[in-house]
């Protein structure tokens, strides 16, 4: 996608449901009239998530800090059921790795699934995480403070979204992401926030 690949359109009205946010969404694969500047058609979804409001996505990119917060299994829980109930495969993508030792690591393997252990500080793991999401649609979610919105920006190359550190009172992250955002990482490869 290059800038002369972008349309502003509109949605037909025939293709409008009023009060439904869910008549057209990031991810849909669309038919549209490049003349007129209108969709035409929405293709059938292979799936989509409520939250963030999106559809057709290849994986999901769980990211959890392993400390500083510390991982949360219940939160990881839930986000799990969430993607599963859309037939969405889950990969974990566990932050902050730096912080604990190599033995505390391996323990840490022992009791979870897929896991792409990641230091944005040491640049841990980021090659592999960028073969792995090579030519997919990909969302990455996780609690605030897990470093989010710093992996998207090494994936991208470039600060496209704020950071923050996490509230040295409260030991939780602090909100900077305030809406669903769409990049694209690599040529074919899209990661969502």
């Amino acid at each position: 996608m290059n800038e002369e690949n972008i349309y502003e359109c509109k949605l037909r009205g025939t293709l409008k449901v009023k009060n439904n946010k869910m008549n057209c969404i990031i991810g849909d694969i669309v038919e549209f009239d490049e003349k007129e500047k209108v969709i035409e058609k929405i293709e059938k979804r292979e799936n989509f998530l409520y939250r963030p409001l999106i559809a057709n996505i290849d994986f999901i990119g769980i990211l959890f800090a392993i400390k500083s917060p510390n991982f949360d299994f219940t939160n990881f829980q839930k986000m799990l059921l969430n993607a599963n109930s859309q037939n969405i495969p889950v990969v974990l993508i566990l932050s902050k790795v730096d912080l604990v030792s190599k033995e505390e690591l391996e323990e840490f393997f022992k009791e979870t699934i897929s896991i792409f252990p990641i230091s944005t500080e040491t640049n841990t793991g980021i090659t592999e995480l960028q073969q792995y999401i090579n030519k997919k649609s990909v969302v990455i979610s996780g609690p605030s403070g897990a470093g989010k919105s710093t992996l998207i920006n090494t994936l991208i190359g470039k600060e496209v979204l704020a950071t923050n550190d996490v509230s040295q009172k409260t030991k939780k992250g602090r909100h900077t992401t305030i809406e669903s955002r769409f990049f694209m990482s690599a040529p074919h490869s899209y990661i969502i926030d």
